[in-house]
């Protein structure tokens, strides 16, 4: 089983950082469990949390994915 891993801080130290995002890396506030998706322009106080989604995961490829990739899907 392959292991991710997502960047992560407390939402101290990435508000004083203030971080762009890369597009679809998913960045996790250790203190508060909320997450941002980055869009690769925005930076991190201007990011909207990404909210109380639930995450499942799959391997089918969406339109314009490659295959092997794995996606997540927010309900």
């Amino acid at each position: 089983m392959k292991t991710v891993q997502h960047k992560r801080g407390t939402a101290a130290i990435l508000a004083a950082n203030n971080p762009t995002i890369a597009a679809g890396e998913i960045v996790v506030e250790t203190d508060t469990n909320r997450f941002k998706i980055g869009d690769g322009s925005t930076a991190w106080v201007s990011l909207p949390y990404s909210g109380q989604k639930t995450i499942t995961s799959g391997t089918a490829a969406p339109t314009g994915g490659s295959s092997g990739d794995i996606y997540l899907r927010y309900t």
